[in-house]
C-alpha cells in the first residue's frame, strides 16, 4: 500500500484508474488501492463512468519528499512522462476525428499532468519528446484557449532544440506559428 500510495503521488490533478494501474505495477493493486480509499489517503470520483483518483495536496507532498529521500522519484517521474508523452501522440489523430470533443475533454482533464510530463522531459533533457508531445497536441491548445501556454512551453523547447530531429523541430516550428497566428501576432 505504501508504494501504490508513493507511486500515485506524481500524478498533478489526479489521474485514471488506467494510468494508476499502469504507473504501479503491483499485482496486489486493487486490494492496496481500496485500502487507501478507505483509510481516506485517495479520494475516487466517478464522472461519466470513469474512476478519477486524488490525493489530498499536503498528503502527496509528503509522499513526493519520502519519493525524492529514497532515490525513486526520478523513475517514477520518467514512467509518468512518458505516459503522458503516449497521451499526447495518440491525441494527434484522435483530435482529427468523430471522437475530438471526448479527446479535448480528457486532454482538459490530464492537463496538470501533461504539464508534468512536459517538465520533466525538458529538464531531463528530452527535448525531441517534449517538442513531438507540445506538437501534437496543437489543436487541444487552440481549441481550448491555452494558445499562450503552448507558446511557452514551444520557447522553452525550441531554444533548447539544438540537435534534435529536423522533423521535430520542422513541426514544432509550424507549430509555433498556428499558434501565434491564433493570437493574431503576425511577427
Amino acid at each position: 500500500q505504501r508504494d501504490l500510495h508513493r507511486a500515485l503521488a506524481v500524478f498533478m490533478g489526479g489521474c485514471t484508474f488506467e494510468d494508476a494501474r499502469a504507473l504501479a505495477e503491483e499485482s496486489t493493486f486493487l486490494g492496496d488501492l481500496e485500502a487507501l480509499v478507505t483509510g481516506s489517503l485517495l479520494r475516487s470520483d466517478v464522472s461519466d463512468g470513469e474512476v478519477r483518483l486524488f490525493m489530498l495536496e499536503t498528503v502527496r507532498e509528503d509522499a513526493l519528499a519520502r519519493l525524492a529521500s529514497e532515490g525513486m522519484l526520478d523513475e517514477l517521474r520518467q514512467r509518468h512522462a512518458e505516459r503522458f508523452l503516449e497521451l499526447a501522440v495518440s491525441a494527434e489523430e484522435e483530435l482529427k476525428g468523430q471522437d475530438h470533443g471526448q479527446w479535448l475533454d480528457r486532454l482538459e482533464r490530464e492537463l496538470d499532468n501533461i504539464r508534468a510530463a512536459l517538465d520533466w522531459l525538458l529538464g531531463a533533457g528530452r527535448v525531441d519528446d517534449a517538442l513531438r508531445a507540445i506538437s501534437a497536441l496543437e489543436r487541444f491548445w487552440r481549441a481550448h484557449g491555452h494558445v499562450g501556454e503552448a507558446r511557452r512551453w514551444l520557447a522553452i523547447g525550441l531554444g533548447l532544440s539544438e540537435g534534435i530531429s529536423a522533423e521535430t523541430r520542422a513541426d514544432a516550428l509550424w507549430t509555433a506559428a498556428r499558434q501565434a497566428a491564433a493570437q493574431s501576432d503576425w511577427e
